[in-house]
């Protein structure tokens, strides 16, 4: 009896290390509080890195496939709401953390530059930072 009661001592402890270690119950409270969008944020940035929050806050006003550039990461940041079965949309084109790619025209038209080719002359439709939502006016 008194050595059952010693191993089950030694797991205890074992497992109070582990969790400890692990943040295991930081973890359990983090998940809690904050909801899945928020999290993903906090992971992946709104306008910086893989820029999600940016990618979402589109996504709920458009809902399409788009072609996004983002130099700042690989892989491309278009695996966040990327639907098989559907076209990208030829007209739009997001822009992520590359002032460098987009040449301002003026106030609301930018040249967009990528991998040394003119992808065309954009309108500017939505703006945060330096993440941009172009539409297309010519080649």
């Amino acid at each position: 009896m008194g050595i059952k009661i010693k191993k089950l001592h030694i797991l205890l402890l074992f497992l109070v290390i582990f969790c400890s270690s692990t943040n295991f119950f930081y973890n359990i409270y983090y998940i809690y509080k904050r909801d899945v969008k928020e999290r993903m944020i906090m992971s992946y940035g709104f306008c910086e890195r893989e820029s999600y929050g940016f990618i979402n806050y589109l996504n709920l006003d458009y809902n399409f496939n788009i072609r996004i550039i983002n130099e700042a990461t690989k892989p491309s940041s278009e695996w966040f709401y990327y639907k098989i079965n559907a076209d990208y949309d030829q007209r739009r084109l997001i822009v992520l953390n590359n002032i460098n790619t987009i040449k301002f025209l003026n106030s609301d038209n930018v040249n967009v530059l990528f991998e040394n080719k003119i992808l065309g002359i954009f309108k500017v439709v939505k703006r945060n930072k330096n993440c941009f939502l172009l539409e297309k006016i010519s080649d």
